[in-house]
């Protein structure tokens, strides 16, 4: 969608009048666009859109565009009703969340706007948690879309896909890391005991550069993509393996309790894990670096080594060392609290 596309678009379809258009990544996508949007009333909002014969990425379950787009607005909308704080969807004029013509579907939500999380501050990181928890309790959400993790042998498979064979491709630096990243990824394919981990909605990718605090003091969450029904400890797991500032590039994670003690405090004003929890929980903190890093190794095969793919894989290489340290550190925490 161009930019003349989308100003066409959302006069039609919201009436809704652009004064401004700002890319969000997907640049070069033909498939898919995402814009902030600046209106006549110089309010923003963010405009999400896919062509209707087109799907999303295997990595976010690969179905039909429009499907999935009925599933973030939904989404979106229950949690304006359950007064939890994220981005809102607007109406289109006809009154439905998801909008569409001959070649687009697309909806628009509310930009959040707010402070950057500082990675160094335990109270930035105790809100981020909180809201984390206060997610994780929420009342359930009727035909609530998966998450990208959920259920999450699916989710593992799809990434180990991605992940791709250990090829004379892969520079040599990378090859152990590609192993490791296998092996935490096929511990969740194959083992079908992970039914019993509670399940509620979740983020997906909670970390503090997809928060920010509002002007009124409140932490909320953005980028809810990868949203939806999900294994809460997924998330949790996720949030102790990025609760450390990244490291110089190529250096490792020292962790330290502070920022670990503010994930589980925080986490703990609203929802206790289950022994079944408690037990996977250094599995579950490598599980996200993982599958992250799987999409990195199949952009890597698609697009050739570069820079920034080693850039990320030294980042993603400290957070899946730093990951099971953080993890059992919080379980004897949340242990030795309860």
């Amino acid at each position: 969608m161009t930019v003349d596309e989308a100003v066409a678009f959302l006069a039609a379809c919201y009436g809704l009048r652009a004064s401004a258009l700002t890319p969000i990544g997907a640049a070069g996508d033909a498939g898919r666009a995402l814009y902030r949007i600046t209106d006549e009333q110089g309010r923003s909002w963010v405009l999400r859109s896919y062509r209707v014969d087109g799907r999303v990425a295997p990595w976010l379950g690969g179905a039909a565009a429009p499907e999935w787009m009925d599933g973030r607005a939904a989404l979106l909308a229950a949690l304006e009703r359950r007064g939890y704080p994220a981005p809102r969807p607007l109406p289109a004029r006809d009154g439905g969340l998801v909008a569409r013509d001959d070649t687009w579907c697309a909806f628009v939500e509310g930009f959040i706007a707010g402070a950057p999380l500082a990675w160094s501050s335990s109270d930035d990181i105790r809100a981020l948690a909180e809201a984390l928890g206060r997610l994780h309790t929420l009342a359930p959400v009727p035909q609530a879309p998966p998450s990208w993790w959920h259920p999450v042998d699916h989710a593992a498979a799809r990434a180990l896909a991605a992940l791709g064979p250990a090829g004379p491709d892969i520079p040599d630096e990378w090859r152990a890391l590609h192993a490791r990243f296998a092996s935490a990824l096929a511990f969740f394919r194959d083992h079908r005991d992970h039914a019993d981990l509670p399940v509620t909605l979740i983020h997906g990718d909670c970390w503090p550069a997809n928060a920010v605090r509002t002007s009124a003091g409140q932490v909320a969450l953005i980028d809810w993509e990868c949203a939806g029904l999900g294994a809460a400890v997924l998330d949790l797991g996720g949030l102790l393996a990025d609760c450390h500032p990244d490291p110089a590039p190529g250096a490792s994670i020292a962790v330290t309790p502070e920022p670990v003690a503010a994930v589980v405090v925080g986490y703990s004003q609203y929802r206790r894990l289950s022994p079944a929890e408690l037990d996977v929980l250094p599995d579950v903190a490598r599980f996200g670096v993982a599958f992250v890093g799987a999409l990195r190794y199949l952009w890597a095969r698609q697009d050739g080594w570069n820079e920034r793919i080693e850039r990320s894989l030294h980042r993603l290489r400290a957070r899946f060392d730093a990951a099971s340290s953080a993890a059992e550190l919080a379980r004897e925490q949340i242990t030795r609290s309860s």
